[in-house]
């Protein structure tokens, strides 16, 4: 990630748009995000990596590992105008819809998971409280027979 940050700065300035610009054809609700990564205090995950080489026209690679504003750099990527702010819109929702299935299923097991244990410890406290009975009525019966 050697370029990164220089990277982002250079390329946003390249199609003339601010960070809230920016933060707003990709959906996010603030430029936060899109200031930190710039600044270098926060590091993007692979979802924010593929939309925001997707949104520059560039790859990856580039984006994290070639000086793209070093003037005899070229990208080797699509032509330009290939990806509109919907493309990208559409992208990260699917990569958050993928995302929120992946936990939801999470949820599910750990649920499944959980609901038979509590059936275990159902089964476990009902036998608890039988023996208790037991011991119990065995109690009353011999403190009867003194």
């Amino acid at each position: 990630m050697e370029f990164f940050t220089k990277n982002l700065k250079y390329l946003r300035d390249r199609l003339g748009k601010s960070q809230p610009d920016v933060a707003s054809d990709l959906g996010h609700p603030s430029r936060s995000r899109i200031a930190n990564y710039e600044a270098g205090s926060s590091k993007p995950g692979l979802d924010d990596l593929i939309i925001l080489a997707k949104y520059y026209k560039v790859t990856i690679d580039e984006l994290l590992n070639k000086d793209i504003s070093s003037p005899n750099y070229s990208t080797v990527s699509e032509p330009a105008g290939k990806y509109g702010a919907g493309d990208i819109n559409m992208s990260y929702l699917l990569l958050e819809n993928e995302t929120l299935k992946k936990r939801v299923s999470t949820l599910d097991a750990l649920n499944k998971i959980l609901s038979t244990d509590n059936e275990d410890l159902k089964n476990s406290n009902a036998s608890l409280l039988m023996m208790l009975k037991n011991q119990s009525n065995k109690e009353k019966i011999a403190k009867r027979g003194n």
